[in-house]
């Protein structure tokens, strides 16, 4: 017998089978149902081998009497429950037919990695490329559940059993370290039944059924391509679901009951569109327009993506993948809603259809963002073509951009960079013809063709040329803010409505105020929002980067405009003031006492606020009272998260109420102080410390409007007056500076509180 010189083990059992049919000539055998290898490729050896055997023998049996003829132990390694033969058992055969027959005879392995279960792109994809294919996609969800570790807070139907964990490759999902992670996170999941742990194979089994894949997500012991990408969907909804309840809990002050129904509607797929419109006329005209029109303008600058009352990205790869699917099935899209600019040579603004476009452009790689990065990259290392592997081998991209950088573009990576996407690895309604296109890049597929709008196209030809498949196109020639907001409300499908924050940037995104407020705020989705969205906020631009980087610090997130929120409260507290004719305090609801603040500036072309000056004074003023209230001022530990006095802080972040109304308190001391603040926190720095661990501050159990105000109030001049700060000059300085001020109100409150803690 001939010794192979290097036998190499194979990957899973579709490789096994097909080169020991491979190695007497056989033709080559695919997987049974479950991924279970067939009898055949057994008897085909055995006959090979010239042995007369019973043709009643189970697969086991005829193992048995194959390592009897080749010199090989077979023993209970080599079989499972089932009549199943594992992976050990098949590679036992293999390594010894290898041997006995001329090695010439034997194929390569790399002809045996394509077919059956564990096909990536219906071609004849190397085991190299599978290999590649199945780490690339456990790396995803290995971030997405690495992100949902992170949560200190979740709904009471989600056990906490988790520690946070980074996702850093390579990933095998299948071993007992993430097999445990996937358990401890699987509330956040939302299975239909907890997952089974008497064993990994109850475990994966169960996980299987949970995503609706059954036994045949399993192949050669491995969870298939298709079953990888249904939890990689899976975790990725449930990340963004998980974002947004957090978001949610953080602007309910801690309370968790709202955020919990509305995070299992989400999972429900409950839409609850308002559909209440406004009954002023508008103008508008309607066309339709091919695809390539949308990259034209988006290539020449004639589309913005971002204005500043749109939400930034939030779409999961999922979604962008099930939209590129429809349009290869030719599904009709629904409307693309564009805003005319009134100065001509101006963008048009996408008022609804930015997470499609978005889609698009990065699909085939007309991103603007992209582009920009790509070209800057092939300037600085023009032997490596990055441009023109970017359009015409974005694999071959890919594996250049990590050779030169040493990055790898993981799918979190390419989202942050508008880099393409590639088509997902299930089949699931997806007609036969468009099978062959999946997993691959647009590059990959430009040429193929498919059946669309009536007759056969290129792909390229759909995407890139004047063809019957267009996009309705709806241009409102004139809107007001308002009017956008009910045109988003009620073209907004996608399960991710507008929350306060979102709509008040649409109605008053005219404002200098809203836009300083939104780049400040660290919210604008922009690559630099300095110059398109606040360029007057450019001279302090040190101190509102810095500001939004504390406001990270504190634990408050990006989703949904949160920071935005917090910062309007902040300046409408300190610049608007709320008492009525009678001087009796009107306690209005957070977004009121926003939106009041706002419409008090609209209203007048000579309000204060509408100045540059004093939009750079009031947000610089709100960036050096958090420089101090977070670097230079000590806070009892339980305080900022809402805790029992005396007990040990288990979250970090701080809630609204405590960080609002202290920070308020600082930026008063700044407004009346000016640099000589520093002066008077030497003084009070030991008893603001003493003071939050007081049952007088004591967040209240209860958080409706009027106790939040009273909270408030106690925090905002507690800290005030321990600085120093006489209420009569805070009010005269803030009505001086911004033409309004909250400080009298605020003082007011206070006055008739009584001690102990707010209720």
């Amino acid at each position: 017998m001939t010794t192979p010189p290097d036998f190499r083990p194979a990957h899973n059992k579709l490789e096994a089978v097909t080169r020991i049919s491979g190695v007497t000539g056989a033709p080559p055998e695919t997987l049974g149902p479950g991924g279970k290898e067939r009898r055949a490729a057994l008897a085909n050896l055995a006959d090979g081998l010239g042995l007369d055997l019973a043709p009643n023998l189970s697969k086991v049996e005829l193992g048995e009497a194959l390592g009897a003829r080749l010199g090989f132990t077979w023993d209970s390694a080599c079989w499972s429950a089932g009549n199943t033969i594992t992976l050990t058992g098949l590679n036992r055969i293999l390594e010894a037919a290898e041997r006995f027959f001329p090695v010439p005879g034997a194929r390569s392995p790399n002809e045996h990695s394509h077919g059956g279960a564990e096909v990536l792109t219906g071609d004849n994809s190397t085991q190299s490329d599978l290999d590649e294919a199945r780490q690339e996609v456990q790396v995803a969800i290995a971030e997405s559940l690495a992100n949902l570790s992170q949560h200190e807070v979740a709904p009471p139907d989600v056990p906490m059993d988790w520690e946070p964990f980074k996702a850093d490759p390579p990933v095998d999902l299948q071993s007992d370290v993430w097999m445990m992670r996937i358990a401890s996170l699987q509330g956040w999941l939302r299975f239909r039944s907890p997952l089974v742990m008497t064993s990994p194979e109850s475990f994966w089994d169960s996980l299987l059924s949970e995503l609706d894949v059954g036994a045949d997500g399993i192949s050669a012991g491995l969870l298939t391509l298709e079953a990888l990408d249904h939890l990689r969907i899976r975790a990725e909804h449930a990340v963004m679901h998980a974002d947004a309840f957090v978001a949610e809990v953080q602007a309910a002050d801690g309370e968790t009951a709202g955020p919990s129904r509305a995070w299992g509607e989400a999972w429900d797929e409950v839409d609850e569109l308002d559909e209440q419109q406004t009954a002023e006329p508008l103008v508008a005209t309607t066309n339709v327009w091919p695809i390539y029109l949308f990259s034209k303008k988006a290539e020449k600058g004639g589309l913005n993506l971002t204005p500043s009352y749109q939400r930034s990205d939030v779409w999961p790869l999922a979604d962008r993948q099930l939209l590129i699917q429809s349009i290869l099935r030719g599904v009709p899209l629904p409307s693309v809603i564009l805003l005319k600019p009134e100065t001509p040579g101006l963008p048009h603004e996408v008022v609804d259809g930015k997470q499609r476009l978005t889609s698009i452009l990065r699909f085939i790689g007309q991103h603007p963002v992209a582009l920009d990065k790509v070209r800057e990259a092939d300037e600085q290392f023009p032997e490596d073509k990055f441009d023109k592997l970017f359009h015409e081998d974005y694999p071959k991209f890919r594996k250049t951009w990590k050779a030169r950088f040493g990055e790898e573009l993981t799918v979190t990576r390419e989202g942050d960079y508008y880099f393409p996407f590639k088509l997902p690895v299930s089949t699931t309604g997806l007609p036969e013809n468009l099978q062959p296109l999946l997993g691959k890049y647009y590059t990959q597929i430009r040429e193929s063709v498919i059946p669309i709008a009536g007759g056969d196209l290129r792909v390229d030809e759909l995407f890139e040329d004047a063809v019957e498949y267009k996009i309705p196109v709806i241009e409102y020639q004139q809107a007001t803010q308002r009017q956008i907001h009910d045109v988003f409300r009620l073209y907004n499908k996608q399960g991710k409505h507008l929350n306060a924050e979102e709509i008040r940037n649409a109605i008053y995104h005219e404002l200098g105020l809203t836009r300083g407020i939104l780049v400040a705020a660290g919210d604008a989705d922009d690559k630099d929002p300095f110059a398109t969205i606040a360029p007057f906020l450019s001279d302090i631009r040190s101190e509102v980067d810095r500001l939004g980087e504390n406001l990270k610090k504190y634990g408050i997130g990006t989703s949904r405009y949160r920071r935005t929120k917090l910062l309007s409260w902040m300046i409408a507290l300190l610049a608007f003031d709320t008492r009525d004719s009678s001087g009796k305090v009107r306690m209005l609801s957070t977004a009121g006492h926003i939106n009041a603040l706002f419409d008090r500036v609209k209203r007048s072309k000579s309000d204060l606020l509408q100045r540059e000056s004093a939009i750079r004074d009031v947000t610089g003023l709100v960036a050096r009272a958090v420089d101090i209230h977070l670097g230079e001022l000590a806070w009892h530990g339980a305080f900022p998260v809402g805790q029992e006095p005396g007990t040990p802080p288990k979250k970090k972040a701080w809630q609204d109420l405590q960080l609002v109304g202290t920070v308020v308190g600082v930026a008063l001391a700044v407004a009346v102080h000016g640099d000589a603040v520093e002066s008077h926190i030497e003084d009070a720095g030991e008893f603001l410390e003493e003071r939050s661990a007081s049952l007088d501050w004591w967040r209240p159990s209860k958080t409706q409007t009027a106790t939040q105000w009273k909270y408030i109030a106690r925090l905002a001049t507690d800290v005030a007056t321990a600085l120093g700060v006489d209420p009569a000059t805070a009010d005269k300085e803030l009505e001086r500076r911004f033409g309004g001020s909250g400080a009298g109100a605020l003082f007011l409150l206070a006055e008739g509180l009584p001690a102990g803690r707010v209720s």
